[in-house]
């Protein structure tokens, strides 16, 4: 690498060409960045105290093009420092226009000499006359506007807008354009040149602090996927894979969805959400753990999920029963289940599930989702449950395996049955749930039927009117506790109906309400009030009557998981099977290498223990069929889990003496065990198997604290009391040198 200081002009002056690669993100600079460019130059060009100003470094990679006769143009492939140089060439664009349009006569600088030293290879044709080529979706627009074309029919927004925004600033600025033009001449950059195949660009990009734009966590992860590639594997893979996302996540408009993508991605494939700015250190160990032969596998699979995670944001599936399906999820705003659903959207492409089980899945999620709102239990744990739930799935019995596993939750997470729907949708005040009441309504009046409703020209309307305080008519209906039946009922299901009339009804009493012509309950067309228009009286009795034949239908709308508790019991326990220790480490651990990492970890556990106080207070359990788990007290201290990933190991450790985690973005321990930490800082950290050989001498400290902590504080606590279904053999499989160090039983049938 080689590093030097250089006036930006002089950089950009000479046979050369400047590439933006593919992987790079689309020119992005907005209005507040050409501001505060236009305004340094500005400044810098009349003061004559100032000789130099600093805008950042270009780094690049240097190739050559040979030409016929020998003769070669250096073709310089940005790596960083792309938006400033688009930027300038904008500017001296703008700039030599309105030279040439003024006829500004002077030696030093004419509009030809801004042409042919900084925008183009006078001498040469093709791409090879433009000084700088950006990526495909900006190239033509500037290609275009700097020979003063036609712009194309897609121009990209971003560069229009500079041109124009320098265009202004030319025009009505008191620095003239001879000024503006000597302080562009005052700029400076470093100029950093790398060496294809000594340097690391990746490493290099990443350790930059650019002064523009933040790059978002999908820019890195394509720079991190295509940098490193020879340009011909990174055409390939940019135009079959990354381009195609691209476009359809909507990436140019700035819509988020690529990165929310890529995040439902990563939770999907780690069982763990990673946090929002940690999503590119999270792709890179993902990757590092899988230890690809080649990205592309990767690349790939990203690809045939992002039009699983389109058909689910846009809801756009040709299917109409799963389009419909898909927009009442999102009306629900319950994107958390995006890396179950994509997973199950996966499985349908590849017919493992019928298109009707795929319809029952999404409305099962519906309803889970609905029923919790109503029951009104926080939505804080939905992004969890959704990020485990595919575990759960048989593919031999899709649909029902999942019911089971909806009937199975409990505590927070757990699927309200009818008793407590039922009772909730009666009681509850649905008025304010602003975000959900238009769909609660449309999904009521719509129910079995095909003629959809315009809820746009509906709005909600208080049968028994919201003030009554000056109607009398409205205080006798309702009887002597009038107030009373007011405050308890005014907002709930049977005292809300749908209609277009709503100013028209207003307060009036009820039958008036009733009888009006046009839009009174009698003359509605809306199935919900049709019950209104056969009664005399409205109060308590009524609204009641009308909750509770609500509350039927909405049983029906709104469906429960299907199966009873004993019907889940005995799907959980009619194939009872006794694992030995060995099976047990065979269905977690699947490469004999991987056990003997664990194994090692497990002795280095057993050892801060010692053997006797570990075979008291170390609790052994196997909850699943890929993961085991150490125990002492209230906390672990040692988890293995087999993801899709590869295997990670979980540390519970002292973060004072091991502070320098946060890029592995360590956990807090749950309240519960926290209040057993005496104040100290523990926490949990997770790490793939890559990572795990060797471990900082000084992390092996701050975990070691961690367990003596821990089996101080529980040292009252016996093993089998920490955990259900403590697995005493599992310990000493895991230290018996035979057993671990013997791949003989890898072979069996691992699910």
């Amino acid at each position: 690498m080689q590093a030097q200081p250089a006036n930006l002009l002089n950089f950009l002056r000479g046979p050369k060409q400047f590439i933006i690669p593919i992987y790079q993100r689309p020119y992005s600079w907005t209005t507040a960045q050409c501001q505060q460019l236009w305004d340094d130059i500005a400044r810098v060009a009349t003061d004559t105290s100032t000789p130099t100003h600093f805008i950042g470094s270009i780094v690049y990679i240097q190739d050559r093009v040979q030409l016929l006769g020998g003769a070669s143009i250096p073709r310089v492939l940005v790596i960083d420092g792309q938006q400033r140089l688009t930027t300038i060439t904008l500017l001296l664009a703008a700039l030599r226009a309105l030279i040439e349009e003024r006829e500004i006569k002077n030696d030093s600088v004419t509009s030809q000499k801004i042409g042919n030293y900084y925008l183009f290879n006078p001498e040469e044709d093709g791409d090879l006359y433009y000084k700088l080529l950006l990526t495909e979706s900006d190239k033509l627009t500037l290609t275009r506007l700097l020979k003063r074309e036609s712009e194309p029919d897609r121009p990209s927004p971003r560069i229009k807008e500079t041109y124009r925004f320098f265009e202004d600033q030319l025009r009505r600025s008191n620095v003239s354009p001879l000024e503006m033009y000597q302080g562009i001449n005052k700029l400076l950059v470093v100029d950093i040149a790398l060496e294809r195949g000594v340097d690391n660009p990746q490493l290099i990009f990443e350790s930059l602090n650019s002064t523009g734009l933040d790059l978002s966590q999908v820019d890195l992860i394509r720079n991190y996927i295509l940098m490193d590639l020879p340009p011909h594997e990174q055409d390939d893979l940019y135009t079959t894979y990354w381009r195609p996302m691209e476009q359809r996540l909507a990436l140019s408009e700035g819509s988020g969805l690529f990165d929310r993508f890529m995040r439902d991605y990563l939770t999907m494939q780690m069982g763990h959400i990673p946090k929002i700015g940690q999503v590119y250190t999270e792709f890179k160990q993902f990757v590092q753990a899988r230890r690809p032969a080649s990205l592309r596998p990767i690349v790939a699979d990203l690809d045939q999920h992002s039009r699983h995670f389109a058909r689910l944001a846009l809801a756009d599936d040709p299917d109409p029963s799963i389009r419909a399906a898909v927009q009442d999820i999102n009306q629900l705003e319950v994107s958390v289940a995006y890396p179950f659903l994509m997973q199950v959207y996966n499985d349908y492409g590849q017919r493992k599930l019928s298109r009707d089980d795929f319809v029952q899945i999404l409305r099962l999620i519906e309803s889970y989702v609905f029923r919790r709102i109503i029951c009104g239990i926080p939505a804080n744990a939905l992004n969890k449950i959704f990020a485990s739930l595919y575990t759960a799935v048989e593919p031999s019995n899709y649909l029902n395996s999942l019911r089971h596993a909806f009937a199975r939750l409990k505590s927070y997470a757990h699927f309200p049955n009818n008793e407590e729907f039922r009772e909730q949708f009666a009681q509850r005040d649905v008025y304010s749930l602003q975000r959900t009441r238009s769909y609660l309504f449309r999904k009521l009046e719509t129910h079995n039927h095909r003629e959809p409703i315009a809820m746009e020209g509906l709005s909600i309307e208080h049968i028994m009117p919201q003030s009554i305080e000056r109607s009398l008519a409205w205080q006798d209906m309702l009887g002597p506790n009038w107030r009373e039946v007011h405050a308890q009922y005014l907002h709930t299901i049977g005292n809300l109906t749908l209609t277009g009339y709503n100013p028209d009804l207003s307060n009036r009493p009820f039958l008036e309400k009733r009888d009006a012509k046009p839009g009174g309950f009698a003359d509605s067309h809306l199935r919900l009030n049709r019950g209104l228009a056969t009664l005399d009286h409205w109060n308590e009795d009524t609204i009641k009557a009308r909750a509770a034949e609500l509350a039927d239908l909405a049983l029906k709308v709104w469906p429960g998981a299907g199966v009873t508790t004993d019907e889940t019991h005995a799907h959980k326990t009619d194939k009872p099977e006794t694992l030995t220790p060995a099976e047990m480490l065979g269905r977690v651990f699947r490469d004999p290498r991987d056990l003997q990492v664990a194994s090692s970890l497990v002795r280095e556990l057993v050892g801060i223990l010692d053997s006797h106080s570990a075979r008291h207070v170390l609790a052994v359990a196997f909850p699943s069929g890929h993961s085991i788990n150490f125990t002492i007290g209230a906390w672990f201290v040692l988890y293995f889990a087999r993801r899709k990933v590869g295997m990670v190991a979980s540390f519970c450790f002292d973060h004072a003496l091991y502070p320098n985690l946060e890029h592995l973005q360590p956990r807090r321990l749950d309240t519960y065990s926290a209040r057993y930490s005496g104040g100290r800082d523990f926490r949990w950290v997770t790490l793939p198997f890559s990572h795990l050989s060797p471990l900082p001498e000084a992390f092996v400290e701050a975990w070691r604290a961690g367990v003596t902590h821990t089996a101080h504080t529980f040292k009252g606590w016996r093993a089998s009391q920490s955990v259900n279904g403590h697995q005493p053999q599992l310990l000493d499989a895991f230290l018996d040198d035979k057993l671990v160090l013997n791949p003989t039983y890898f072979s069996f049938d691992k699910r």
